[in-house]
């Protein structure tokens, strides 16, 4: 910023049923890119450049809001099991329209005795009481890490065509969604990343009501380590 402050969607929807990278698929559900443009294009980004030749992680802020606005970056650094490793919290001032360096961790230490493939940077931003902005950054690609199974426990309240889901993980747990079988509906976030410790709370809004005691049957709630078996620990 200012020379790159946008982006060109390809593609967003397709035209007939298929394994594209669209962004919605035919009938109009979301994919996982979708879920995670909300938070890449939310108007305040925490982002991070992990270098593993330097041991350095940078944690960057960008606002595309129009006013200035004060709250405290934070972080933790966990190893693939969840155990807290680091962490820490400073005040933060994000003026309007910028990105910027907000904050640089050196992991030397942890990367010599727990290896680049083993830690995980949680980073969030919070402005009074809420997060506005939250990632998880890793020092190599995310296919070569491996997971241990996280235990997902999940919270069900609601009825009829609204549900809230609170879900808790004793591990990592990433790219984790909900989906509820055999149902049309529409899921406030997805995709998404669990630390433990973390609870994680998704709105569900059905195309038609559900009696609760349907809704936990055909629920599912999943996450990498249920799709990619190479990712297992």
């Amino acid at each position: 910023m200012p020379r790159s402050m946008a982006a060109t969607i390809w593609q967003y929807n397709d035209c007939w049923p298929g394994p594209t990278w669209s962004m919605t698929d035919y009938f109009r559900r979301f994919k996982a890119i979708q879920y995670q443009s909300k938070h890449f294009f939310a108007p305040i980004l925490v982002s991070g450049i992990p270098d593993p030749k330097t041991g350095k992680a940078e944690l960057h802020i960008s606002s595309d809001r129009q006013t200035d606005v004060s709250g405290d970056l934070r972080w933790f650094v966990t190893d693939m099991t969840g155990a807290v490793l680091m962490h820490g919290e400073m005040a933060v001032h994000i003026p309007a329209r910028t990105s910027r360096l907000a904050h640089s961790l050196d992991l030397v230490d942890l990367i010599s005795s727990h290896g680049t493939k083993n830690l995980i940077i949680w980073p969030e931003v919070r402005v009074g009481s809420r997060t506005v902005a939250d990632n998880a950054l890793f020092f190599g690609r995310p296919l070569d890490l491996k997971f241990n199974k996280p235990q997902l426990a999940v919270h069900v309240s609601g009825n009829g065509q609204h549900y809230d889901l609170r879900i808790d993980a004793n591990a990592p747990a990433l790219w984790a969604f909900a989906n509820v079988k055999d149902a049309s509906a529409t899921y406030s976030d997805n995709f998404i990343a669990i630390r433990p410790g973390r609870t994680a709370v998704i709105h569900v809004t059905l195309d038609e009501p559900m009696a609760p005691a349907d809704f936990r049957r055909k629920l599912e709630v999943r996450s990498i380590y249920d799709l990619a078996p190479d990712m297992r620990a």
